[in-house]
């Protein structure tokens, strides 16, 4: 799960900004080589203060001329360390004035730290970054300036997508690993998966697992047609899926008893990476938030709804 984090943090985060919005010089510079693999990307949007609160970022781009002055950190950054360059949020004014700058990690000023430390996603390079009086020339602007946040407002749709599908991916694979086990595993005599509470606990896992791929798959069909419009539905679906993969795959654990904390099986390691799934992309907690909005006040997809859901 770490290595595959890191892939799609390299290729779904960063890259559909520039390919979206940037300028020719800098898909030529920066994308092109990226897709390629010659270039690793990061995006740095989460600060120590500031995760799904992004309007609460204190990094700061200054205009000075011809250039900007970036100041402030970034914290849990996917590919932080290894990234040759990282597309990161800053304030450019006040309230929800910020703008996604290109920052080189060659850029004198820049620094990370390696976040080693984890529950999980052992395989994916995490990273907490500093940024000290870095120079980067305005050639370097994604955009407009002043319209980062709504940028990163839809980009946060197609990465909460991905959060969906990859919960329910972990929780089909964490149903076919327990399946498996309880007909080879023999306890008094017989199978354990002859014995009814198993049973109906691996019943109650198929449904979990059958309602992830439901409106996973709803998701990705209203994303096709309406893109960032379908902000509900892929907002229910990183939600639902976040919180229901970590139950499949913890009784999963569960059903494979003593060796289900071992490694030996895979399931202990997909227990830890799969914890992110309800934290990162935004939190189940924010994702109620935001559908709080939509079924009790009404606020639909809009510049209005991309500002309620910063006060969240």
């Amino acid at each position: 799960a770490g290595l595959s984090m890191s892939l799609y943090a390299h290729t779904y985060l960063p890259l559909p900004l520039i390919a979206a919005l940037g300028t020719k010089e800098q898909k030529e510079k920066y994308l092109i080589p990226a897709l390629k693999g010659d270039k690793i990307a990061a995006l740095g949007v989460t600060e120590p203060g500031a995760g799904s609160d992004v309007a609460g970022i204190k990094t700061t781009a200054v205009d000075k001329g011809d250039h900007y002055e970036i100041n402030g950190s970034k914290m849990f950054i996917t590919n932080g360390n290894i990234a040759d360059f990282v597309v990161i949020a800053a304030k450019t004014g006040e309230g929800f004035n910020m703008s996604m700058i290109i920052v080189d990690t060659d850029t004198e000023g820049f620094s990370s730290i390696k976040i080693d430390n984890k529950l999980g996603m052992h395989s994916s390079d995490t990273a907490q970054l500093f940024f000290e009086k870095c120079v980067i020339p305005k050639t370097n602007l994604i955009g407009q300036e002043g319209h980062g946040f709504y940028y990163q407002m839809n980009n946060f749709q197609e990465e909460r997508l991905l959060a969906a599908i990859t919960g329910t991916f972990v929780a089909e694979w964490s149903l076919e690993k327990a399946k498996k086990y309880c007909m080879e595993r023999e306890a008094f005599g017989r199978p354990i998966g002859k014995f009814q509470v198993v049973r109906h606990k691996l019943a109650q896992m198929a449904i979990k697992v059958e309602t992830c791929r439901s409106i996973s798959f709803r998701a990705v069909a209203e994303f096709i047609e309406q893109g960032n419009k379908a902000e509900t539905i892929i907002t229910m679906a990183k939600a639902y899926t976040g919180e229901e993969a970590i139950k499949v795959i913890n009784d999963s654990l569960q059903l494979h008893g003593g060796v289900g904390y071992t490694e030996d099986y895979g399931i202990a390691r997909a227990w830890r990476d799969a914890r992110l799934l309800s934290i990162g992309g935004g939190t189940t907690e924010i994702m109620h938030e935001i559908l709080g909005k939509v079924v009790l006040d009404q606020v639909e997809h809009s510049d209005k709804m991309s500002k309620e859901t910063a006060k969240a």
